[in-house]
């Protein structure tokens, strides 16, 4: 492995897996009795959790820019999550609801491609009824909450300021790691003594910091508040954990 992180952080990194996983297996259990906000809150955690981990491991060996890609979706599920704690009963029914737009534009997407629909009868009336149920409450079928994820941040900003700063960083400059644009081949090349260097498909260390940086902060920030929807106790070694991630950024 390539040692392109410092050990301080690695250590931090190493505690937050371990704490987030903690906490995972903790709050695992009968889905049953709890609200539709609280099952959402518990699969954006389990899936930024399993997005720290591929940061962590693409960040390690020198793989700085596929992890930002990552992390932005660590980005936007702590930006969804706090959208949605601000109306948590109506949001969480917005959020949830719009698995029905999602099949059904999928579903006039598939006729498009395949000149006919690929599922029975049934299934497509389903769909549609479905649909139709729904449809009224989202004018802007493209978005669930019928707003950008700016707008989103900055409603949040306003209890929580510093989250728009991981908007327009992470999320927003990291948009060009995602798409093939001019932008982010620059970042394949780096100028030496004796002219342009290509890298290539070799490893890296830039940005591999700011990966793990932002991945840390985001999953405590998520982990904080899941803990407080699910009514479970951050452990002791949490509240220890975040001092020291405060220290390290000072």
């Amino acid at each position: 492995m390539l040692l392109l992180i410092s050990e301080e952080l690695n250590h931090i990194v190493e505690k937050t897996e371990k704490l987030a996983n903690k906490i995972m297996d903790k709050i695992e259990g009968n889905s049953l009795s709890l609200s539709r906000f609280q099952i959402l809150a518990h699969l954006i955690f389990g899936r930024s959790v399993t997005s720290f981990c591929s940061t962590k491991l693409l960040a390690k060996e020198g793989y700085g820019f596929d992890a930002m890609v990552i992390v932005r979706t660590i980005v936007e599920n702590l930006i969804t999550l706090e959208y949605i704690n601000l109306e948590p009963d109506y949001r969480a029914q917005l959020f949830y609801n719009y698995i029905h737009v999602i099949k059904y534009r999928r579903l006039q997407n598939g006729k498009l491609l395949h000149k006919g629909s690929l599922i029975s009868y049934e299934q497509e009336s389903k769909i549609k009824e479905n649909y139709y149920r729904v449809e009224g409450c989202y004018p802007n079928k493209h978005s669930w909450s019928g707003k950008p994820l700016r707008n989103m941040a900055e409603e949040v900003s306003e209890n929580m300021p510093w989250i728009i700063s991981y908007y327009l960083l992470p999320y927003v400059f990291g948009s060009s790691y995602v798409h093939g644009n001019i932008d982010a081949l620059f970042n394949y090349f780096e100028e030496t003594e004796a002219g342009i260097k290509i890298r290539g498909g070799a490893p890296s260390p830039k940005e591999t910091n700011k990966a793990l940086v932002t991945a840390v902060i985001s999953l405590m920030t998520i982990v904080q508040r899941v803990c407080e929807i699910l009514n479970c106790d951050v452990p002791e070694e949490g509240e220890s954990l975040i001092q020291e991630i405060l220290n390290f950024l000072d």
